[in-house]
C-alpha cells in the first residue's frame, strides 16, 4: 500500500491559515478536513518538503501506486501534543497512533477489510481504550 499526500496547498501561507495548535475535538477537526479537502487539486500528488506546527496532510492510501482504497489526513501535532490519523475505514476517526506504552498501533489505521478480520481485538478496550467500537460490526 502507498500513501500519497494530496495537492491542496498553494503554498506555505496557505497550509499556516489551516494549522491548529490545539486538538479540540473530533468534530472540529473533521470540519476543518472538509474544508481543506475543498482545495484539493482533483486527483494530483504531492511531496511535502517541509512540515509545519499544527498542520493538516490530507492524503490517499493507494493499492498498485495508482487504485486509490481510501483517504485520510495527518494531524502533526505540536511539541506538546502526539500527532493524530484520520482513516475512512470506519475506525479510525482522528486517533493518536501511539499507545500509551509508545508502540506504534497499526491496526485501527488498516483497510476495512483487515479491520474486519481484526474486529474483535479492536474492540477490546484492554487494547484499544480509544476505539469505541460494538462488539460486532453492524455494516
Amino acid at each position: 500500500m502507498l500513501i500519497r499526500f494530496k495537492d491542496c496547498y498553494k503554498d506555505e501561507q496557505q497550509m499556516a491559515e489551516f494549522c491548529k495548535l490545539k486538538f479540540l475535538s473530533e468534530e472540529y477537526f473533521t470540519e476543518n478536513l472538509k474544508s481543506i479537502s475543498q482545495l484539493a487539486w482533483g486527483g494530483t500528488y504531492t511531496r511535502y518538503k517541509f512540515a509545519l506546527e499544527g498542520a493538516f496532510y490530507p492524503f490517499v492510501r493507494c493499492i498498485q501506486k495508482v487504485r486509490p482504497l481510501d483517504y485520510g489526513a495527518i494531524w502533526i501535532g505540536t511539541r506538546h501534543e502526539y500527532p493524530r490519523i484520520f482513516v475512512n475505514n470506519l475506525v479510525a476517526d482522528w486517533l493518536c497512533p501511539y499507545s500509551r506504552s509508545g508502540i506504534v498501533m497499526t491496526e485501527p489505521f488498516e483497510p476495512l477489510y483487515r479491520v474486519l478480520d481484526n474486529w474483535q481485538r479492536l474492540s477490546d478496550r484492554r487494547f484499544y481504550p480509544s476505539l469505541n467500537l460494538p462488539p460486532v460490526p453492524d455494516l
